[in-house]
């Protein structure tokens, strides 16, 4: 490369663009590895928030409440409302310890699949039961069947869950 400095003086720099490209690239991947254990390092530490909190624990006790809402559709149970009411705050927690974990459900396709389908069965649920439409109602009864089938799709996965912040804590 030739350039004139301010001295007016004619100089001539030979550049080894290879060399240049390999330093770079040294650096690059240098940051990058820095940056890399860096990440690794904040995951473990925010793995460790919840050591020895297992999501599945908040599923674990809803086969009570589960059935008493079927006991609602058979034969009107008069505290189905209750029963129902602790399933509903049971998915929120999930949400909420979902969110701690990952900041967003959809960062989890899968389970955001599922909740989205738990969502839509207890919107329609909630309604049958605030209009006391639930007594031999065959709808509620096929939602809550699959409610049932959507609790046990989400327990297999907050367990992987579970698996997961419980590596290396």
């Amino acid at each position: 490369m030739s350039y004139y400095s301010d001295t007016k003086k004619n100089e001539h720099t030979t550049i080894n663009i290879q060399d240049l490209r390999t330093t770079q690239n040294e650096s690059v991947i240098t940051i990058l590895e820095g940056v890399i254990e860096l990440m690794k390092n904040e995951y473990e530490e925010h793995k460790k928030k919840f050591n020895g909190e297992k999501m599945i624990n908040i599923t674990k006790d809803l086969s009570y409440p589960i059935s008493k809402v079927y006991e609602g559709i058979y034969n009107n149970y008069s505290l189905t409302k209750i029963n129902f009411s602790e399933i509903q705050c049971a998915i929120e927690k999930i949400k909420k310890e979902t969110k701690d974990r990952y900041e967003s459900i959809s960062a989890l396709p899968d389970l955001n699949e599922v909740i989205r389908k738990i969502d839509y069965i207890l919107k329609k649920m909630s309604t049958w039961i605030n209009e006391n439409n639930l007594v031999n109602n065959n709808d509620a009864e096929v939602f809550w069947d699959s409610f049932t089938d959507r609790i046990k799709e989400l327990n297999k996965m907050l367990k992987e869950i579970d698996e997961e912040f419980m590596e290396n804590s």
